[in-house]
């Protein structure tokens, strides 16, 4: 594991036991833990002080750091171009601001009671619908 300061602790769809601390994010499977971070070759992060975790509905983990915001293909446990989520160049600070929060919301007046993703970030307020980024301030 990274760091002995964790900042949140998630289980997401496949199982995996994912852990946020000071100094980057690990995934345990049950036998080990892999590394994300900056200076990691294949499973790099925006920034270590990682502060928020949350699996959406296409099976991705949204990571919010110091750094931004990164998103990690839960399938592959590959990390995924802002551009999976249709971002636009008026959100890219989100991608590269401090993250302090992500979270999931049941909306009871979308159709079906769909969930929406809410990201705050320094920059403002951003909502994740049918996969793609918005503004929502």
């Amino acid at each position: 594991m990274p760091n002995n300061s964790v900042t949140a602790v998630m289980k997401d769809s496949f199982g995996y036991i994912w852990v946020a601390t000071q100094d980057g994010l690990a995934r345990y499977d049950g036998y080990r833990f892999l590394s994300y971070g900056v200076k990691e070759p294949l499973y790099r992060l925006k920034g270590n002080y990682v502060y928020t975790l949350c699996e959406d509905r296409q099976k991705r983990l949204w990571v919010g750091s110091d750094a931004g915001l990164d998103l990690i293909d839960l399938q592959t446990g590959l990390s995924l171009p802002a551009s999976d989520l249709g971002a636009v160049s008026e959100l890219s600070s989100l991608f590269n601001s401090f993250v302090r929060s992500v979270v999931q919301t049941t909306d009871g007046n979308n159709m079906g009671s769909n969930r929406q993703d809410a990201v705050v970030s320094g920059t403002g307020l951003f909502r994740s619908r049918d996969g793609f980024l918005s503004d929502a301030s």
